[in-house]
């Protein structure tokens, strides 16, 4: 029945020794009294309840008892306890001293209501409600029932062996223990529900910091792995693509170096044009991945950024129209704007002479739709060079990834203008 809770409480553990250490004092303090007295009067119950007191002490101390008692320990503790203030009360200590003779025997065998409940019950009573509050809050309330059960218990025994007179001393025993259990059941009850409710919401609390750190992992992992797919685009994007176009140029150069020198040759330069553009890509892509704008202004302000820094290098005008706010969405798509947008104006500086650009980014809620013109030389989709078709491409493919749309429109003389689509949902 008491081995719910295998543990005890050390907060607990220490309000029960300092109870057993003030319930001593209080004893000794008795004895003193009563041995000052003339004639000294003491008997032995109350050396008894001071020998109980004092081994509940070396007891509670005992860390070997509590060690091999387990669950054990704090019952039996609550148990001796309540015997000693059972066997403290005033009716006991009297009939003690006068060792069943006398006057206030003689009294008891015809007591009044008034008289038995001062004899019962004094400053020995409101001890019983640390043992209670102890049981409400350490067990259940089937517990607490039991310790009332007890208390009354003792208090028959101790009546019948007082040979008080039936029928009045009964009735009188019965109404107080019933005052009394009545009193001990409501506080017990209240101490029950309100330690059953702590123990619900540090549950609940653990529960929340169990919860907490397991999203705090996951997120972690997510930032882990999101990071990881971020440098492999970038490496896709730059360093594969270029590498690609290289191998397969020599391959060609080395398949045409007998039979077709010369062609072999303007293959061998245009791998190298590739490589070195190659390698131009990668190291913009991971000065890129240093430090992202993305992290500490936003898209709008990055995209402002980007486009103004771009102009004031290339020398065009720019125009851009961008809304004063974007709905959320996801870092990965931000991410994909951002990057086409960087590649875009890298190569209006480099192949497009533009005079002038616009940029134009719509947020439609569920949708972003990203327009960015200039009115430079152009080409021929068909006729695109090496490292301008690879970014193009890597363009595309990075947001393929998102589900989004990216089409290039370009004639020679008539400017370049891309349509970025996505979904931010």
């Amino acid at each position: 029945m008491f081995a719910k809770r295998q543990t005890v409480n050390p907060t607990l553990l220490s309000l029960f020794r300092m109870f057993v250490w003030i319930r001593i004092s209080l004893a000794v303090l008795a004895v003193i009294l009563r041995a000052a007295s003339t004639p000294p009067r003491y008997g032995y119950l109350q050396i008894l309840v001071l020998l109980i007191f004092i081994a509940m002490v070396l007891y509670l101390y005992s860390d070997y008892l509590q060690e091999q008692l387990g669950s054990l320990y704090l019952p039996i503790a609550l148990a001796t306890v309540t015997i000693g203030l059972s066997l403290s009360r005033p009716v006991v200590q009297l009939s003690d001293l006068q060792n069943g003779t006398g006057p206030i025997v003689e009294t008891l065998r015809s007591i009044s209501y008034a008289q038995m409940e001062s004899l019962w019950n004094n400053e020995t009573t409101p001890m019983f409600f640390f043992p209670l509050v102890l049981i409400a809050w350490q067990y259940s309330y089937r517990e607490v029932l039991l310790f009332i059960a007890t208390v009354v218990g003792i208090d028959f025994i101790i009546y019948f062996n007082l040979a008080i007179d039936p029928p009045q001393g009964l009735l009188n025993l019965l109404m107080i223990t019933t005052s009394q259990s009545v009193t001990f059941m409501f506080v017990g009850y209240i101490v029950t529900v309100l330690s059953r409710i702590l123990k619900e919401q540090r549950d609940a609390l653990q529960d929340a910091n169990r919860n907490l750190r397991h999203y705090m992992t996951t997120l972690d992992q997510l930032a882990t792995s999101r990071e990881r797919n971020r440098l492999a685009r970038e490496l896709h994007d730059t360093l594969a693509h270029s590498l690609s176009a290289t191998t397969l140029q020599l391959e060609a150069s080395s398949a045409l170096w007998e039979t077709n020198p010369e062609k072999s040759r303007a293959l061998l330069d245009q791998s190298l044009k590739t490589t070195r553009a190659g390698l131009t890509e990668t190291r913009r892509a991971l000065e890129a991945l240093r430090a992202s704008p993305l992290d500490d202004l936003g898209l709008l302000l990055s995209l402002r950024q980007l486009a103004l820094n771009d102009a004031e290098q290339a020398g065009y005008q720019l125009h851009m129209d961008l809304p004063d706010q974007v709905e959320s969405m996801p870092f990965d798509v931000e991410q994909t704007i951002y990057r086409c947008a960087q590649e875009t104006f890298s190569n209006i500086g480099r192949h497009a002479g533009a005079k002038h650009v616009s940029m134009q980014l719509i947020d439609n809620d569920s949708t972003v739709d990203l327009f960015i013109k200039d009115d430079g030389v152009g080409f021929n989709m068909q006729e695109v060079d090496p490292t301008m078709h690879f970014g193009i491409v890597g363009m595309q493919e990075r947001v393929a990834i998102f589900g989004g749309t990216l089409d290039v429109t370009s004639k020679p003389d008539e400017g370049t203008s891309i349509h970025l689509h996505m979904g931010v949902k």
